[in-house]
């Protein structure tokens, strides 16, 4: 049985990663948009995403180089869902997760 659940966070202005829970999968990431809708992210590949990323020499990313505006995509690395570009505002994010499906051989 895939059981789906939905939680939601608060975005801080800037913040442009969130710590998702181990042992799921992310299915959907929407984002509560002006006048109370829901906006869904492209999912894209995490290279893509670190693509567009400034670094520093050493594989760094300052936050100070971080672009703000309203999120739409997402990737996920590990325990980590990234966003690009970063919230400017107290944007509200829905993730929605599955139960990771083990396959056994």
């Amino acid at each position: 049985m895939n059981e789906l659940s939905t939680y939601q966070k608060v975005l801080e202005p800037g913040r442009w990663r969130l710590q998702i829970q181990a042992g799921r999968e992310v299915k959907k990431v929407t984002l509560l948009g002006m006048r109370s809708r829901w906006y869904p992210l492209t999912h894209v590949p995490k290279e893509d995403l670190h693509a567009r990323l400034q670094k520093r020499p050493n594989g760094e990313v300052p936050d100070a180089v971080i672009l703000r505006g309203t999120p739409t995509v997402y990737a996920i690395e590990g325990p980590w869902l990234m966003m690009w570009p970063a919230p400017a505002h107290n944007w509200t994010v829905a993730i929605t997760t599955a139960p990771k499906v083990k396959i056994h051989a």
